[in-house]
């Protein structure tokens, strides 16, 4: 017969394994934020990889892309590109579903960025931050989110580019993701100045070509066609007047808008510096709010014991005028 008192008893068992779980839990916890700090800090170079696994929940095509459905892998209105540059697999929805917003991961911070192709600001925060960002998802310390809208789609002198990028990116997505990474980055070098035509579609299909984007005669199809022109004016239309998820944003109002998990960063578009910064930050806020939350009853019979301890950003206006339907 045992008692409480006794250390082999089941209850005293199922605490003293709660707890090892729980210390298990905190050390894990740790050795990610440790890692990320270490990625933030160096911001290139070698560093010791933390694993990320990323879901493919499909490996074929379920449906034929059509102006009617959403591309496939954007599930959310963006495309989430992780470890490797190595995109998140997401099925094609009909464009009037809701989009699914992706669950934020206290481990590895989602850097969100809703953005226009021809936006001035976007470029400069991309050539401030390209390479950091690029050095962080290639090796899984972050994830990044692309939300391609048009908002400045009147800023092209008439030739719609906002759009036709943002198809052209779509399109990419849809039948390239892992290559979606480095066609994002093409688009913002040469990027065209407000206010002219911007790229034709033939120089789009050139650029997607460039990167070595999978199906490429089907890229280009989309790209000519404009296949993913009515779901680009649908997730403009929503970014701009309906509240972001994840967030405690109301609406988009200014081009680029920037989120790293839950938070907006409103600093300065030029430093990387401070980006870099805002990222460990945030990224050390949501460690430690994991890491502080209590461990689950183990049973509940067993006895208690102490448990282990572990506003809107800078950057374009719209200017109201929605891209042409």
């Amino acid at each position: 017969m045992t008692t409480e008192a006794d250390p082999q008893s089941p209850q005293n068992r199922s605490v003293r394994q709660a707890a090892r779980e729980r210390a298990t839990e905190l050390r894990s916890a740790q050795r990610r934020k440790d890692f990320l700090g270490r990625a933030l800090l160096i911001g290139a170079g070698v560093i010791v990889v933390a694993a990320i696994v990323v879901g493919v929940v499909m490996s074929f095509r379920t449906t034929e892309p059509s102006a009617t459905t959403t591309p496939e892998n954007m599930i959310s209105g963006g495309i989430v590109v992780g470890k490797d540059f190595v995109a998140v697999r997401s099925e094609s929805t009909p464009i009037s579903d809701p989009a699914v917003p992706t669950a934020i991961d206290p481990a590895v911070p989602n850097i969100r960025i809703y953005a226009d192709y021809i936006g001035a600001d976007m470029g400069t925060f991309q050539k401030a931050n390209g390479e950091l960002l690029s050095t962080l998802v290639k090796d899984g310390a972050i994830t990044v989110e692309y939300h391609p809208i048009a908002p400045l789609a009147a800023k092209s002198a008439g030739s719609q580019y906002s759009v036709r990028a943002a198809n052209a990116a779509a399109c990419v997505a849809n039948y390239s993701p892992d290559t979606f990474f480095a066609f994002n980055e093409a688009l913002y070098k040469d990027q065209p100045t407000e206010g002219t035509t911007g790229r034709s579609d033939d120089d789009l299909v050139a650029l997607a070509k460039s990167v070595k984007v999978a199906e490429a005669p089907a890229v280009e199809e989309c790209i000519t066609k404009q296949t993913y022109k009515s779901w680009v004016n649908t997730v403009t239309d929503r970014a701009m007047n309906e509240k972001v998820p994840n967030s405690k944003l109301d609406k988009i109002v200014t081009m680029p808008t920037v989120l790293v998990n839950d938070k907006v960063y409103t600093g300065e578009l030029t430093s990387t510096k401070e980006f870099r910064a805002f990222v460990l930050s945030v990224a050390s806020e949501a460690q430690n709010k994991a890491s502080a939350s209590p461990s689950p009853s183990t049973s509940p019979d067993a006895p208690a014991g102490d448990a282990p301890e572990g506003e809107a950003p800078a950057g374009d206006a719209p200017t109201g005028d929605a891209p042409a339907q």
